[in-house]
């Protein structure tokens, strides 16, 4: 949970170094992925993805043929403009029944063909994690990822993907973060994790044992592979950044933001969000 460009891509691929914990990558576009035919990271169309494939095939036709109408309905129980609903309750409780059935029967797809004890899905849409928590038969723990907003900046700024401006970035960050806020407030207590983006960078094996804590899991064989600088396998994941495309990633700190942006800029985007900034324990 969280923003975009927050880091989530890189550190759900180490999380996925551990044997307990599978990564599936962004998962609120499951659907569109599948009605459309989209690409897994591999590179196959889902259809003949080594692993999607096999969920696919066991997925109801009923769900396969109507693929684009329950996309509908995950994006308007996910998109940001669901959020207030969410809070205010006035959700359509149908609609949730609906769509949690679906996510409920796709991830007892995804369950047969793996045996890790953690589906580990990096979408950040607090409207997506409101809606699984009123599932009865999946069990939700996030991880929500904070990042400094001017490496939110400076990554939105690349013309990769979607780009934003600046200002609209800041627009985009202050409503986010503020929604992921709340909604961990109304969480049932200990089923959300903050973490920074950076305390990770900096420090990885104290943030892996804050999450290894948090999902009850020895995070050992993730710590000894950054130890290592070992690969971390990219995996079948749907959606995601342009890491998607390498086959393996190693442990690789992002600071590009200090060099990038010019330092009366950083200052600037850093008093436009002190707020939040000064709340995460930033410094200008």
């Amino acid at each position: 949970m969280g923003a975009g460009r927050s880091g989530t891509t890189a550190i759900a691929t180490f999380l996925g170094g551990h044997p307990a914990i599978h990564t599936l990558g962004e998962m609120h576009q499951f659907y569109d992925h599948l009605r459309d035919s989209k690409a897994c990271s591999c590179g196959q169309q889902l259809e003949f993805c080594p692993f999607w494939s096999k969920v696919i095939a066991d997925l109801p036709q009923s769900i396969i043929q109507n693929s684009g109408e329950i996309q509908k309905l995950s994006d308007k129980l996910e998109y940001h403009s669901s959020i207030p609903k969410h809070f205010s309750g006035t959700i359509s409780k149908s609609n949730l029944e609906k769509y949690n059935s679906f996510q409920e029967e796709l991830i007892s797809c995804i369950s047969k063909h793996s045996s890790a004890e953690y589906f580990l899905d990096s979408a950040k849409y607090i409207g997506r994690n409101l809606s699984l928590r009123k599932s009865k038969r999946i069990t939700i723990k996030t991880i929500y990822i904070v990042r400094d907003v001017r490496g939110v900046i400076n990554s939105f700024s690349k013309n990769v993907q979607s780009s934003r401006k600046p200002l609209s970035t800041i627009f985009y960050y202050y409503l986010v973060n503020l929604a992921a806020m709340i909604g961990s407030l109304f969480s049932p207590k200990g089923s959300v994790l903050k973490l920074k983006y950076e305390d990770f960078m900096d420090n990885p094996e104290s943030s892996l044992n804050r999450i290894g804590y948090f999902l009850d899991l020895a995070m050992d064989p993730v710590v000894g592979k950054i130890r290592n600088n070992d690969a971390f396998e990219i995996g079948h994941i749907i959606g995601g950044n342009r890491l998607k495309h390498d086959e393996s990633i190693r442990f690789n700190p992002d600071v590009n933001w200090k060099i990038n942006i010019p330092r009366i800029q950083q200052i600037l985007y850093y008093v436009l969000t002190a707020p939040l900034m000064l709340m995460n324990s930033y410094k200008i």
